[in-house]
């Protein structure tokens, strides 16, 4: 579950104001994918197993890995005003998924 920020969340491109994304931690889990869509788009298989084709790291959006529960990230300026959707998955230390995407939370970039 994503913990920050919170959906409807108005986040700035100013790269002096990052924003902090936060989730519950999962068991047996040693990274994370995060998963955002597109401009003004929203998953296709909310809770899938795997990336969203059309609208998130497969298409129009983008996705990376991180350890921990947890990144601070300052938006690219160049980052278009609109609402995006962000969700998150667990992986063990080899990649391989551990359940599913979290819900996903929308929020609103500036």
């Amino acid at each position: 579950k994503i913990t920050e920020p919170s959906g409807g969340s108005q986040l700035s491109r100013l790269p002096t104001i990052p924003t902090r994304f936060a989730w519950t931690a999962v068991a047996r889990a040693a990274l994370y994918a995060a998963e955002y869509t597109g401009p003004d788009r929203q998953f296709t298989n909310p809770n899938g197993a795997a990336p969203d084709p059309v609208n998130g790291f497969g298409g129009a959006g983008g996705g990376f890995v991180v350890t921990g529960t947890s990144f601070t990230n300052a938006l690219p300026p160049s980052t278009p005003p609109s609402t995006y959707q962000i969700r998150v998955i667990a992986l063990s230390p080899t990649g391989q998924v551990i359940g599913t995407f979290s819900d996903a939370v929308t929020i609103v970039v500036q």
